[in-house]
């Protein structure tokens, strides 16, 4: 399972940066090298499997250390933490980093997520309810916060606060955000 997240991850960002599905050698190890987005969804997707392992114990003793390493090495040299108990669905895409924080929620499939967006912390414990459905863009420097649902396909704009509950499709502005547009299309948005 966690492979095959691993190459969904890898197609959306080659789709979004190389703009191919299946770009060359070259241009796939640059998306990979070049961009601390990705690998720190790898670096999560890692840490995932690791904590998933119960049988092979003496594997994840020696394996944690590398994953911590690399896990804080990614929140002090560009800023991005994710927390391990965070559900992430394939094809995230993690367009820039700097102040990216998400912690112990729930995200969909084929979503994105842009720089200072904070989902889900509470302090330094990261334990929030929230959950953010399948394809949906939040902008630079959102946050949400509560209990919440964002539904499919949602917009949130650059530098909004959601407080509140998003309905599927709708375009979420402001602080507190606010619905504008109610019916959405953000495909374009997400490269898809």
């Amino acid at each position: 399972m966690a492979l095959e997240n691993i190459k969904a991850d890898l197609r959306r960002f080659y789709i979004i940066e190389a703009s191919k599905e299946n770009p060359g050698i070259g241009k796939k190890l640059y998306v990979l090298f070049e961009n601390p987005g990705l690998q720190a969804l790898i670096v999560y997707r890692f840490g995932v499997w690791l904590k998933s392992l119960k049988v092979l114990l003496p594997l994840r003793l020696v394996l944690e250390p590398v994953y911590w390493l690399l896990h804080w090495s990614l929140i002090v040299v560009a800023g991005i933490r994710i927390n391990r108990n965070t559900r992430i669905g394939k094809g995230l895409y993690i367009g820039h980093f700097g102040g990216i924080e998400i912690g112990g929620i729930e995200i969909g499939e084929n979503c994105s997520i842009h720089q200072h967006v904070k989902i889900g912390i509470r302090g330094n414990a990261g334990t929030a309810g929230e959950k953010i459905g399948n394809e949906v863009w939040i902008g630079a420097h959102s946050r949400i916060q509560g209990n919440i649902m964002i539904g499919d396909g949602a917009t949130i704009s650059a530098g909004s606060t959601v407080l509140n509950d998003v309905k599927d499709h709708a375009l979420v502005v402001g602080n507190p955000a606010r619905m504008v547009v109610q019916h959405y299309e953000n495909r374009k948005l997400l490269a898809i």
